[in-house]
């Protein structure tokens, strides 16, 4: 009963927004979609270097709109939820990179593993050190993972 009462909020809330809203939201979904299989047939890496040498940077876009890209980041965010899987920051951060590099602007995603407590690790977007969608501070809890080709590096940013 719980999931269906979940489920009709998710929908009325769905149901009143903007029109762009969700447009934007249907083609996160699809994006998701796509990327949750490139990343479980083709990994991480050949992902990223698929789609970064499809969709260029348009150089035209280096002045952000943030208020624009958090909301886009809010949207991606609805739509993986809507989804009836479990769906990973890794996941999500790699679906709105996909979305942003589609739209020509330059991102980054970031993947770190935590400083303080058990193993963990944790990926989000940033655009020119920003982070877009986690919190500002995120790289106080991670060290950065630096992954150029198939070497990995950490970097620590006290």
């Amino acid at each position: 009963m719980g999931y269906l009462r979940s489920l009709k909020t998710k929908i009325s809330k769905f149901i009143s927004l903007p029109s762009n809203d969700k447009i934007f939201i249907f083609s996160s979904l699809y994006n998701l979609i796509i990327s949750l299989i490139s990343l479980k047939l083709f990994k991480y890496k050949k992902s990223l270097d698929h789609y970064s040498s499809r969709y260029k940077i348009d150089n035209s876009k280096q002045n952000i709109d943030l208020n624009y890209i958090n909301k886009l980041s809010e949207l991606n965010l609805i739509a993986s939820t809507i989804l009836p899987l479990k769906v990973t920051c890794l996941q999500r951060s790699f679906t709105l990179w996909l979305m942003l590099r589609k739209k020509g602007f330059y991102s980054d995603i970031k993947i770190g593993v935590n400083k303080k407590d058990s193993f963990s690790a944790h990926a989000w977007v940033e655009i020119n050190n920003i982070v877009i969608n986690d919190k500002s501070d995120i790289r106080n809890d991670f060290l950065v993972l630096e992954l150029k080709d198939e070497n990995i590096s950490i970097t620590d940013n006290l």
